[in-house]
Parts: C-alpha cells; sequence; structure tokens
C-alpha cells in the first residue's frame, strides 16, 4: 500500500526531528514523507532539512493546522494518508498496525490509539498505561480517495 505521511509543523523546533524519524523508522515504512512548515520562526524547517531520508519540505506563510495538512495532501500522489503531528511520536509498528486493519476490515479510515506522555522525560501521562483510541488527525490513517470526495 502505498502511503503518504503528511506533518504539519509550526515552531516546533524541539520536537520535529524525533516526529520525522518516528514516521521513518517504522516497521513499514511509508513510500513518502511531507512535512509542512505552516510559517516556522524558531528554525523548525532547517532543522528537517538536516534529517537524512526521504521527507519532503514545504514551506508556506502561516495558514493553520488544517491548511497545512490540505497543502501536504495536494503534493501527494500516494494512495493512502496518514497524519503525523510535528509534535507527536508513533510506536515502530503504528503504520504497520493501522494498514493492516485497513486492508483485512476494507476500512476507509482507521485509526490508532494515543498515549500522552510528559516532556523531556518520556514517562506516561497516565500511569495505567491505558492507551485510548486516538480519534484525531494524528492518529489517522485515510484512503486518499475518500479524504478527497469529503
Amino acid at each position: 500500500m502505498d502511503v503518504c505521511v503528511i506533518i504539519p509543523c509550526h515552531n516546533q523546533v524541539r520536537f520535529v526531528a524525533e516526529a520525522v524519524l518516528s514516521a521513518l523508522r517504522q516497521s513499514r515504512p511509508p513510500g513518502e514523507i511531507i512535512l509542512v512548515d505552516d510559517g516556522s520562526t524558531d528554525g523548525s524547517a532547517k532543522r528537517v532539512e538536516a534529517l537524512a531520508g526521504p521527507v519532503r519540505l514545504i514551506r508556506q506563510a502561516r495558514g493553520g493546522v488544517a491548511a497545512a495538512r490540505n497543502r501536504g495532501i495536494t503534493a501527494s500522489s500516494a494512495r493512502f494518508v496518514a497524519f503525523l503531528d510535528g509534535d507527536d511520536l508513533w510506536p515502530r509498528d503504528s503504520l504497520e498496525r493501522r494498514l493492516a486493519v485497513m486492508a483485512h476490515s476494507h476500512a476507509d479510515i482507521v485509526f490508532g490509539r494515543v498515549r500522552q506522555f510528559l516532556w523531556p522525560s518520556g514517562s506516561p501521562a497516565d500511569p495505567s498505561g491505558a492507551d485510548p483510541p486516538g480519534r484525531l488527525a494524528g492518529a489517522m490513517l485515510v484512503h486518499r480517495g475518500v479524504f478527497d470526495r469529503i
């Protein structure tokens, strides 16, 4: 399955490199990664330029996270789109698991689970270890055609 990871970013220099690396290190790597720098003034784009790998950087004037996601989708030709926010991380098997569910269920949209953690320690914010369903864009994998229709 051809997947593009779209990462919107605005002033997230402290986190964005780790977010991109978490996408690059997936057990089932994406075909392309597009980071849309949404008018950052803190060096976020330069931080991404320094990373090796198949990351395409698009810069735009500040338009907000939805505009950045839409710009990334417009630039991608992938069949499936996954979103990862510039201050989030994916576990190594996140994309693989969501793709498997999509392939076996013929779903158009699949959401992963989320875990809030404390920065910089990385400790879970909820010590119970509960990972609730993440019904938010940063945990979504969607068939491109469905996204375009909606």
